[in-house]
């Protein structure tokens, strides 16, 4: 083997070699080009979803097996921080003594807190439900869902949580309310417990 042809071997090797570092140092900053980025994407997420449903309805069934309530707010007491979309579970059981199918709707209403914050205020952060259905002995769920801002303050929150029935459809939330001739059950209060972080 000669000389020029060792040279040639080493050189393409070499060659091979730094080619390969720059493709890597090339692509370690790409990723953390990406990393920053995403960082900076998620930073900017003001809402956080806690979603309680799994452990609500356990409650809820807990409730209506040992007691005999017919409507149901779980967790009724939830600890969030702000900047949360919280959801809890409300619990209608159809006990109704004439074993008919029963529809039903809830109502959510802003209550009293421990802040300066308004009802006004409050009533911005609920998402009202639709109506549902029960056949006899059955339990029907909707969620209760408050969308804690960031801007508010840390505090106690009292929701009014309402159910109503009729035999038909067509129930509307903002009609159920503690003096409704069809008001389900007893009305629940859901307390929600800003903290900070």
């Amino acid at each position: 083997m000669s000389i020029k042809n060792t040279i040639g071997k080493r050189k393409g090797a070499i060659e091979l070699s730094l080619g390969f570092i720059v493709t890597v140092v090339f692509a370690v900053v790409l990723l953390s080009l990406a990393i920053v980025w995403l960082r900076g994407m998620f930073a900017n997420i003001d809402v956080v979803a806690v979603d309680l449903t799994t452990q609500a309805q356990e409650e809820i069934g807990k409730t209506f097996s040992e007691t005999t309530s017919n409507f149901a707010v779980r967790p009724a007491r939830p600890d969030v921080t702000r900047g949360t979309s919280l959801k809890v579970q409300a619990g209608i059981k159809n006990n109704d003594p004439s074993g008919k199918t029963l529809r039903y709707v809830v109502n959510i209403k802003a209550g009293n807190t421990n802040t300066q914050v308004t009802k006004e205020e409050m009533t911005k952060w609920i998402t009202q439900t639709t109506e549902t259905a029960a056949g006899p002995n059955q339990i029907a769920y909707r969620d209760v869902v408050i969308t804690i801002p960031q801007s508010a303050e840390t505090g106690a929150y009292m929701f009014d949580v309402f159910a109503c029935a009729s035999e038909t459809s067509g129930l509307d939330p903002a009609t159920c309310d503690t003096t409704s001739n069809n008001l389900w059950g007893v009305p629940q209060t859901l307390t929600v417990n800003v903290k900070s972080s």
